[in-house]
């Protein structure tokens, strides 16, 4: 989010623009969106914002503001039809998903498990259902794990329940979603797990693993989507909806 800012940020002063970032949950969910914070949006506003707001749409909508929606192939069932005039931009989760899965197979591995932040708990997750079709292809058998959401505190993750997970399904490699650890050594010790297993990192924040020693990952290219954002809305102020892909950057 922080590097999506400093795009649209320095895109909006490159066009002498206003800019304000505004916290729609002081808690971070989804289900405690705080409307009267959004009372200023109107026919004129330029919003950007992306699939996890899906609860905004239909207000955004109502008042015809003008929309840079950045998804990941991923909008739920019912929201969809709030979109129809908005520029999309869509981050290519599946084909990223897809990408991790070749490299940890082409290393060697069979058995791989995804662990992720909310891969259970939101219906639809595109990585989870990327997962699922690529497993499928391949016989691979499903190993899932949900790991803990968003903590201000980072938090390590529950390496004991991994440790377990792992006892159960002896899989040989990782996709792992991004996590907020405060922590440093390998992935693999963050985890709990030992250092002979491969990971790879999809959709991840190098930002939030500062300390971690490297490993295979694969980035979204936030901050130019950030600027993209805006100058969609303000270069182009007559035009209808638009659809722009972006790929993950792979950082080996």
């Amino acid at each position: 989010m922080r590097l999506r800012m400093q795009g649209a940020m320095r895109a909006a002063q490159e066009r002498n623009l206003g800019f304000e970032a505004i916290a729609m949950s002081r808690i971070n969910d989804i289900d405690c969106v705080e409307y009267s914070r959004l009372s200023r949006i109107n026919a004129g506003s330029m919003v950007i914002l992306d699939d996890w707001f899906r609860m905004v749409f239909p207000l955004l909508a109502e008042r015809r503001a003008r929309v840079a929606l950045i998804e990941k192939q991923n909008i739920p069932y019912g929201y969809a039809q709030y979109t129809k005039g908005w520029h999309m931009m869509e981050l290519r989760c599946r084909e990223n998903v897809f990408a991790g899965l070749d490299l940890l197979h082409a290393s060697g591995c069979r058995k791989i498990a995804l662990l992720s932040c909310y891969v259970l708990s939101s219906r639809r997750h595109p990585a989870l259902l990327a997962y699922r079709e690529w497993g499928e292809a391949h016989g691979m058998p499903e190993m899932v794990f949900e790991l803990p959401g968003w903590n201000e505190d980072k938090l390590p993750p529950p390496r004991a329940a991994i440790m377990e997970f792992y006892r159960r399904h002896e899989f040989d490699g990782i996709l792992l979603g991004y996590g907020y650890f405060n922590t440093s050594g390998t992935i693999q010790a963050c985890l709990g797990l030992p250092d002979s297993i491969p990971v790879f990192g999809f959709d991840f924040f190098r930002s939030t693993v500062p300390l971690l020693k490297h490993f295979p990952c694969s980035c979204a290219p936030h901050e130019r989507m950030g600027y993209d954002a805006v100058a969609l809305l303000a270069d182009h102020p007559g035009s209808g909806r638009s659809i722009s892909y972006y790929d993950y950057e792979l950082q080996p």
